[in-house]
């Protein structure tokens, strides 16, 4: 069915992922927890970003005052993506801080091998650094059902 995503706190994560679908008109949680990983407690005040590093944008951390919206959410949902094919929490056991320089130098996880090349494509095009070169929701969830992008054996879409 047809459904619309819409990311509630502009901080989408593993920790959870909401689904409007349009059919039903009703919210709908497909995620929540840390994908049965144990999280460590962060140094105190600072939880709410240490959870989120890897999941946001770069110009947020570039730019103090950088504004998100939408297209930062599709560079989440692009990590995200990754996360499903590689089955790791991503830039796990770097330093927070490092991680974050490094993010904003431009750094990405790797393609994990035997990922269908049209996925790995898709959560690439997800992490463009300039927000306006990503794809919009539409055309994410489009690219998702194409049938060019074949999951294979271990995904069922």
């Amino acid at each position: 069915y047809s459904f619309e995503m819409a990311w509630l706190d502009r901080a989408i994560s593993e920790g959870e992922i909401r689904v409007i679908t349009e059919e039903i008109n009703k919210e709908e949680v497909i995620g929540e927890g840390s994908f049965g990983k144990n999280i460590k407690s962060p140094p105190s005040g600072l939880s709410k970003i240490w959870g989120v590093i890897p999941y946001t944008e770069p110009k947020t951390f570039a730019n103090g005052k950088y504004i998100k919206d939408k297209r930062s959410d599709i560079y989440s949902l692009g990590v995200l993506f990754w996360e499903i094919s590689s089955c790791c929490v991503p830039f796990e056991g770097i330093d927070h801080i490092i991680k974050i320089e490094k993010i904003k130098g431009g750094l990405r996880e790797k393609p994990i091998s035997d990922t269908p090349l049209e996925y790995t494509r898709l959560y690439e095009d997800c992490w463009k650094p300039e927000p306006e070169d990503r794809p919009l929701i539409e055309n994410v969830c489009e690219r998702l059902k194409s049938k060019s992008l074949v999951l294979g054996d271990y995904y069922k879409m």
